[in-house]
C-alpha cells in the first residue's frame, strides 16, 4: 500500500496593503500565475490529490481556488475534496503532522493528500521528512510517498519516530520558477 503526501506553500502574497491583517492578504499577480502552473504540473505528473487540506488564510484559499480552476479548464474530472483547517495557519511542523495523521485516520481510503500551508512550518516539515535542508519558496510542492506492508496499518506516530522509520521517500520537488 502506498500513499502520497504533497506539501505545498501558498503562492506569492500581496504586500501592497500594509494595514491588512496577515491572515487576510490575497495573492499578488505572480502568485495568481503560479498556482495554476503548479496545478497543471501536478496533473501532468499524475500527482493530482484526492484530498486537499488548506490553511484558512486568504492567500491559501485563493491558491486552492486557482489550482482547482486550472484543472477544471483542463477537463480534469478528478475533483478533490477540499477542507480548510484553522490549525494550519502559521502551523509548526508538529501541528501540520498531527493534521496529516488525523486526516488519514478520518479518510482511510485517501491515497493522495495535499497540505497547503505557510513558512516556516512547511519548509521545516519538508526538510525533516527529506532529511535535508529544503527551503520552500512560494507555491513550491514537495511530493513524498509512504510505503507500508499490506498487513500493516499506515501509522503516523510522532514526527521524529516517523522520520526514523524510513517508510517514506521524497519523489519530487517542484517550484514555479522551474516551470516554463
Amino acid at each position: 500500500m502506498t500513499r502520497t503526501l504533497l506539501l505545498m506553500r501558498h503562492a506569492k502574497s500581496d504586500w501592497d496593503q500594509p494595514d491588512l491583517p496577515d491572515h487576510d492578504r490575497p495573492l499578488n499577480a505572480r502568485g495568481r500565475n503560479a498556482a495554476p502552473k503548479m496545478a497543471n504540473w501536478l496533473v501532468e505528473n499524475d500527482y493530482w490529490p484526492q484530498l486537499i487540506c488548506s490553511s484558512t488564510a486568504a492567500r491559501t484559499k485563493e491558491t486552492v481556488d486557482r489550482m482547482l480552476d486550472a484543472c477544471d479548464q483542463s477537463n480534469n474530472s478528478n475533483s478533490p475534496q477540499v477542507l480548510f483547517e484553522p490549525q494550519l495557519y502559521l502551523a509548526s511542523p508538529q501541528t501540520i503532522w498531527k493534521v496529516i495523521g488525523n486526516l488519514w485516520s478520518l479518510h482511510p481510503d485517501c491515497r493522495s493528500l495535499l497540505i497547503l500551508g505557510h513558512n516556516p512550518g512547511i519548509s521545516e516539515l519538508v526538510s525533516k521528512l527529506a532529511n535535508q535542508e529544503r527551503e520552500m519558496p512560494t507555491a513550491a510542492i514537495a511530493v513524498f510517498q509512504w510505503m507500508d506492508r499490506e498487513d500493516e496499518e499506515l501509522q503516523f506516530p510522532d514526527l521524529n519516530r516517523a522520520c526514523k522509520a524510513g517508510k517514506h521517500r521524497l519523489l519530487a520537488f517542484q517550484t514555479p520558477k522551474q516551470l516554463p
